[in-house]
């Protein structure tokens, strides 16, 4: 099956008076891996140095290939944009999520690190636990 294109973005980063400008583009597209047939899918995400002015590529700066396409496409934009490159996060390190309780008017309480925590306070004040 051919590669769908999903997002495409262009990113510039600024350093010392430069501008960088980078291309990214996330494909849905067949595996490589020869475990069945047909091929299971999935998304990747490349990113390109770019040169805007003569619309060539440079070097590949990124390659994901693991997770949802737009969260993915998300994550190597913002990378490059604020650090002018683009680094794969260490897999050892558990993300850090934070709960909140939100009361039957609107208002947050937390954040909560736990998420029993969380869970034992929206039952005390019967809220719903919010990210």
């Amino acid at each position: 099956m051919d590669s769908i294109k999903k997002i495409s973005s262009y990113v510039w980063y600024q350093e010392d008076g430069k501008r960088f400008c980078f291309f990214v583009s996330t494909m849905e597209r067949d595996s490589s891996a020869a475990v069945n047939y047909p091929p299971p899918r999935f998304d990747e995400t490349m990113a390109w140095e770019y040169n805007y002015d003569t619309m060539v590529r440079g070097d590949i700066v990124a390659h994901v290939g693991d997770g949802e396409c737009f969260k993915q496409h998300f994550n190597v934009c913002k990378a490059l944009a604020k650090y002018g490159k683009y680094e794969e996060p260490n897999q050892d390190e558990e993300e850090k999520v934070q709960w909140y309780v939100q009361d039957d008017e609107g208002k947050r309480h937390g954040p909560y690190d736990d998420f029993e925590e969380a869970k034992t306070d929206a039952d005390r004040i019967d809220g719903i636990i919010v990210r």
